[in-house]
């Protein structure tokens, strides 16, 4: 059977274009049973109906959409935990709004990490062109934290943890639920060849 795989998107006010170039990207991987969760913290609820609505998700290759909106802007974090806790599979692709993934890379990074050391926790996607310079061991791939932005997460061990701090209404949530992941005695890594 095809590995599992929970998509999970928080928006605020994405701009269409963008975000439908994320979705053809996630709706291209082949080989994985994809389920997308979208917490739409934006103002408007119209905006939740209309991303329904969006071709991209409502004829696409998903296995499930579940689309919510906030009410109100609950931040970054508590966004992805909200999607979280309605996901079931085994992985957790948490990935920004404005993020598009290249061909053949969530297969790639999906397969990684169920051949991977039970005890890493979490692969962080490569930002391309490069903003964020990464320090990373370059025999294990090992890094101090994973990035928000797109980093596939092993849901057992983002659960164990408690998944992002509630308190943390953005920035530096995903460093601090490194810290706690790493505390526990797990890894973390980066993938160069998953843009």
């Amino acid at each position: 059977s095809m590995p599992a795989v929970d998509l999970s998107l928080v928006a605020y006010r994405p701009e269409p274009a963008m975000l439908a170039a994320l979705l053809e990207s996630l709706g291209a991987a082949r080989g994985l049973e994809r389920h997308l969760f979208v917490q739409d913290n934006g103002p408007d609820p119209a905006e939740t109906e209309a991303l329904r609505a969006m071709p991209e998700v409502a004829v696409g290759p998903f296995a499930s959409v579940d689309i919510v909106h906030s009410g109100t802007n609950l931040g970054f974090g508590r966004g992805h935990n909200a999607n979280a806790a309605r996901g079931r599979s085994p992985w957790l692709l948490v990935i920004n709004q404005d993020c598009v993934v290249e061909p053949g890379a969530l297969e790639r990074l999906v397969a990684i990490a169920e051949a991977d050391d039970p005890r890493v926790a979490a692969w962080e996607m490569r930002q391309v062109p490069y903003e964020h310079p990464k320090a990373y061991d370059p025999a294990t791939l090992d890094v101090p934290w994973v990035s928000g932005a797109a980093t596939l997460f092993r849901r057992e061990a983002f659960a164990a943890a408690g998944g992002f701090d509630d308190a943390i209404f953005m920035y530096g949530e995903d460093v601090d639920l490194s810290w706690r992941l790493r505390a526990r005695g797990h890894r973390l890594t980066y993938q160069p060849r998953c843009p």
